[in-house]
């Protein structure tokens, strides 16, 4: 089993970091591209599912959780 689940989706990395997943290293795809590994879980897979069908996070937390990991 993988120890990591990883996205290069900015918006899905928010989302997790929002809920609770712990965010472990980030590495570069292309210049302007990261992936953003997280500590896997039995549930990552699915709550990034969620996100992705309409699921709903704090707005504040969620803004500021992306705002952190664009930068």
């Amino acid at each position: 089993m993988e120890k990591f689940y990883s996205t290069s989706d900015l918006f899905t990395a928010s989302y997790l970091h929002t809920v609770g997943y712990e965010l472990l290293k980030t590495s570069l795809l292309d210049r302007k591209r990261l992936i953003f590994y997280f500590k896997k879980t039995d549930k990552i897979e699915e709550d990034a599912a969620k996100f992705l069908n309409g699921a709903e996070a704090p707005a504040r937390r969620l803004f500021e959780n992306f705002k952190m990991l664009r930068s």
